[in-house]
């Protein structure tokens, strides 16, 4: 999910959707590269305005005599000539430098090639999705009756925020035999999830937990004839696209892509928020996920399915959030629900998006059903914002999920009461 974490400056803070959120370190670079040759080139206009306006006075030599006009000119040209060489060789000290960071910070961060070269497919899939490498899974041999219980995780951040509590509770229980696999990234929506799956489809693991719901809802924010149903109208997912299909792109180039895309965090731009009125990724929303229940249905692998649960209160504005007059708790995030449309049209989307979640259920019998956005209570002691979770709301969460996961694992009969997963209809709730 879009993220802003209490503590840190907002100037510091952004969100790609077209390329991965840690991108930020060499764009920073490169935004001060291009800030200070701005600069310098607005001196340089400025001091030649002055001299063009400035009028020379009379100089004399120490005879009396007048000096030629030339002759003091002379100095000052090869002044101005020494300065510019200086501010010019300065300039291309900065852009090397920069170039340099951007280099070294993807050598670093995805060890990839310092060197001009063509990206290879891995190289790509480890920069879009960086915690397909870091997590060890794609090179952890999985497979049925190995001895361990493997959990693959996708969702966003409030998944990311309930992970490891979760990991925990489960670990007291299962012992070493647990293997749990966050891909969780905040902002992810489910094209990205079906992405990563994508890349694990060889990979048999003993349940899938998907949890989505929010993110989604800011594609609907453009014009109906652009909407796609890939959500390759977002430059993120048309660049996810063509890197992964086509493989054709270098470091360099993905540094300028990003450089040039780079979207400060915050609400869609104004002028598209009124385009949420139109529920236009509910059937994109289905597709994504329905295409990991699938997928795991032909391994006869159990899959997760949670509604997603959201509290915005009936008198929501966002003066009164900035405010902090909601009943809102505290917790690791606080974001406006403009951040992903305006709040009613927040509220139809992502009952949309759970009514789909409800219908695989219902459709596919690999499916357990949590649902969250019913047993989750709406009140602020469990929600810092409309998504994100207190820490009483973590606990709660956890809670909710841990029949669910147990049924899953064998340590509870199936059609035990512990076992339930809330009533499916969530007016109560709204």
């Amino acid at each position: 999910m879009l993220r802003r974490e209490k503590g840190l400056c907002e100037e510091h803070l952004c969100v790609r959707l077209n390329a991965p959120v840690l991108v930020c370190l060499p764009i920073a670079v490169l935004e001060r590269v291009r800030d200070r040759t701005s600069a310098i080139v607005i001196l340089i206009r400025r001091q030649q305005m002055l001299d063009s306006r400035s009028k020379p006075s009379l100089i004399v030599s120490a005879t009396g005599e007048p000096v030629a006009d030339s002759a003091r000119r002379k100095p000052q040209a090869r002044s101005a000539r020494r300065r510019l060489l200086f501010l010019a060789m300065y300039c291309v000290y900065l852009v090397g430098l920069g170039w340099l960071a951007v280099r070294g910070y993807y050598w670093i961060r995805y060890d990839v090639g310092v060197v001009s070269h063509q990206l290879t497919t891995d190289e790509l899939w480890r920069i879009h999705f960086p915690k397909l490498h870091t997590s060890g899974v794609e090179s952890k041999p999985l497979g049925r009756d190995d001895g361990h219980f493997d959990v693959l995780l996708l969702g966003a951040s409030v998944m990311e925020q309930v992970a490891d509590r979760l990991e925990s509770q489960l670990r007291d229980e299962m012992g070493d035999r647990l293997r749990v696999y966050n891909l969780c990234t905040a902002a992810h929506t489910t094209r990205d999830s079906y992405w990563k799956f994508t890349r694990l489809a060889e990979k048999d693991f003993d349940l899938i937990v998907v949890y989505h719901g929010i993110n989604d809802a800011r594609m609907n924010c453009c014009r109906p004839n652009e909407f796609r149903e890939d959500y390759t109208h977002c430059g993120h997912y048309a660049a996810i696209q063509k890197q992964l299909v086509g493989g054709d792109v270098t470091v360099t180039e993905l540094a300028l892509q990003e450089f040039g895309r780079l979207i400060p965090l915050g609400s869609p731009k104004p002028e598209m928020l009124e385009f949420g009125r139109t529920i236009k990724t509910a059937n994109a929303f289905r597709t994504n996920v329905e295409s990991i229940v699938r997928a795991a249905q032909s391994r006869q692998r159990p899959v997760l399915l949670m509604t997603f649960a959201y509290h915005l209160p009936a008198n929501y504005s966002h003066a009164k959030f900035q405010q902090h007059e909601l009943d809102y708790g505290e917790g690791q995030y606080e974001m406006e629900a403009e951040v992903w449309g305006r709040p009613e049209y927040l509220r139809a989307t992502i009952d949309a998006h759970n009514r789909e979640i409800r219908r695989l259920a219902s459709e596919y019998k690999n499916v357990i059903l949590i649902d969250q956005l019913d047993l989750m209570p709406s009140e602020g002691r469990y929600f810092s914002d409309p998504c994100h979770l207190t820490d009483e709301g973590c606990r709660r969460f956890v809670t909710n999920m841990l029949p669910g996961i147990q049924r899953a694992a064998g340590l509870l009969v199936a059609d035990s009461p512990s076992s339930q997963t809330g009533h499916p209809d969530s007016s109560a709730n709204n």
